[in-house]
């Protein structure tokens, strides 16, 4: 999916938009579920939009003749070690302050 769309905005300079096309996706396969349509919808334009961002650094790369090889690597030593901090924060906070998930009811 990532490649046809990056095809067609490299050829005609027109943007797809990502949350169009997962919502058509989300809606032929899952018909009459809201919430799995939502859910699903997140989820693909996330997928998407990070695999987009992915190649244009790849492309970025290339242009400056950094090795793919590296920037390959690079990228998802990156990625595993910003999922990593980002657990990290999630756990922090929640460990960090017991009554956090509490409704205090404002």
């Amino acid at each position: 999916m990532c490649d046809e769309k990056k095809l067609t905005e490299a050829i005609s300079n027109v943007q797809v938009g990502l949350n169009v096309i997962t919502e058509f996706v989300a809606a032929y396969a899952l018909p009459g579920r809201p919430i799995a349509n939502m859910t699903f919808k997140t989820y693909g334009y996330m997928a998407m939009s990070q695999g987009l961002t992915f190649s244009q650094d790849l492309k970025l790369g290339h242009y400056m003749h950094v090795p793919p090889i590296m920037m390959f690597s690079v990228q998802v030593l990156a990625t595993i070690w910003g999922g990593l901090v980002n657990v990290g924060v999630l756990y922090c906070t929640l460990l960090g302050d017991p009554g956090l998930m509490i409704y205090r009811g404002f």
